[in-house]
């Protein structure tokens, strides 16, 4: 677990939070010192820290600059509406939908991002699975396998981790 504590600028409260985001389960914890009260919010949903703010704003109101982070998209924000893509479009169309996404959030190439778009994958193709399209799945994991080959992350144990898992789901679809 990971603190920081932002700093009082203007009227925002002193404050410390966390979030976590294990697969489909999230998590996110914010407390106001001085004022003594806090908010915890456990999810099991992909999309649970969408309504953190709401959350946030209906039990103990204000604004957060924590809550100002991209992270906190809310469901209709490019991660709402690539997951509902991949669900409803074609391979080819969802592929074509997140590569449009790259290329208008550079940061998401970085290093220490790989693990969790891995993630979205997985989870794609999780649903996918459930829902009787396994073909649509083990195209997906294809794409972001050779997008992100595990030679160039063999020092970075988190994106191992996922690739490794991408590597059994993509064996268990194509039994």
């Amino acid at each position: 677990m990971a603190l920081q504590r932002l700093k009082k600028e203007d009227e925002q409260p002193v404050s410390i939070w966390h979030w976590g985001d294990n697969d489909d389960f999230k998590c996110f914890f914010v407390g106001l010192l001085e004022e003594k009260a806090g908010l915890v919010y456990f999810t099991n949903s992909f999309f649970g820290l969408n309504i953190v703010k709401e959350m946030v704003m209906e039990t103990i109101g204000g604004q957060h600059p924590v809550l100002s982070i991209d992270l906190f998209k809310d469901y209709n924000g490019e991660r709402g509406q690539f997951i509902r893509t991949i669900k409803t479009k074609s391979a080819k169309e969802s592929i074509a939908g997140f590569e449009k996404i790259l290329e208008k959030r550079p940061f998401l190439k970085k290093r220490e991002i790989v693990p969790h778009i891995i993630n979205y994958f997985l989870e794609a193709a999780r649903w996918l699975d459930e829902n009787k399209k396994p073909d649509h799945a083990v195209q997906l994991l294809t794409y972001i396998k050779e997008q992100y080959p595990m030679e160039k992350y063999r020092d970075y144990s988190a994106a191992v981790k996922k690739l490794e898992k991408l590597e059994q789901k993509l064996k268990e679809l194509q039994e």
